[in-house]
């Protein structure tokens, strides 16, 4: 079940990735939201990013 969750989160990371790279107004909102996620989803969208 964890890995489930793990996996759905690096595909959304991925999805949210491809959207800064076209609309980097995305990319100042999501950052200023990124508050309300979890430690665990910050990381792995941090490691994605990086």
């Amino acid at each position: 079940m964890v890995s489930k969750i793990i996996l759905m989160t690096l595909i959304l990371g991925m999805f949210t990735l491809d959207l800064l790279k076209h609309f980097p107004t995305i990319k100042y909102y999501y950052f200023n939201e990124r508050s309300e996620m979890s430690d665990l989803q910050e990381s792995i969208v941090y490691m994605i990013l990086v």
